[in-house]
């Protein structure tokens, strides 16, 4: 009897985690020509990716990082809010950074510039996974991202952790790493329909009681 009332409850239920490429996913939504659908609750999302009658969400992971050389504080405070409001529901943020690069068109004509290259995120990101299959935190990893540099990652999880599954996550109108799903065991997507009914209410309060209002860029 107490093990069937454990198993109604969930206790036997695969503990899923969600971990999101924000970069990846922001182009993503970029490209929707929608700009309220920026304000995205992860965690939320993440409960509609599962199969809720068999896994439980555990972890939701965001790895991102403020644009700061572009010199845009409005942006940079928008990103802050974000952030702020999803660690408010519960998602683990972290937040890597740019380095310069300096970059030169050709020989001939020798003009050079410098773009900027987001750094230690995605390393973050897959470190994370990583780390929370080696202790025992999740059994399911959702991974949303189109970035076939996480087939590595792909690879390495599905020969170290044979009792645990991969599902590859797409971006909403972006396509699947076709590097990745080699080694995934599922495969899902991340539509617009899905963004829609997954949005942050306009204010919310974090722990601390502090009030986290959504910028007017974001209003729909």
């Amino acid at each position: 009897m107490n093990r069937i009332f454990e198993i109604l409850h969930g206790r036997f239920k695969r503990r899923a985690g969600f971990y999101i490429d924000g970069f990846n996913l922001y182009h993503a939504l970029c490209d929707l020509k929608c700009n309220h659908l920026k304000w995205l609750d992860l965690w939320a999302v993440g409960e509609r990716l599962i199969n809720r009658r068999r896994e439980r969400l555990v972890r939701v992971v965001y790895c991102s990082a403020y644009p700061i050389h572009l010199q845009d504080a409005a942006k940079i405070t928008r990103h802050r809010t974000y952030v702020a409001a999803l660690q408010a529901r519960g998602v683990e943020c972290n937040l890597g950074h740019f380095k310069a690069r300096p970059r030169s068109c050709c020989y001939s004509c020798g003009h050079e510039w410098q773009s900027h290259e987001e750094k230690e995120s995605d390393v973050t990101l897959a470190l994370q996974i990583l780390h929370d299959a080696h202790l025992g935190r999740v059994d399911h990893v959702y991974l949303l991202t189109g970035d076939s540099d996480f087939a590595s990652l792909a690879r390495l999880f599905h020969t170290a952790f044979p009792g645990k599954r991969l599902i590859s996550v797409a971006p909403p109108h972006r396509s699947h790493s076709k590097e990745i799903l080699r080694y995934a065991h599922q495969k899902r997507r991340l539509t617009p329909k899905t963004v829609e009914k997954s949005l942050l209410p306009a204010r919310l309060c974090d722990g601390q009681g502090r009030v986290i209002v959504r910028p007017v860029e974001y209003d729909p």
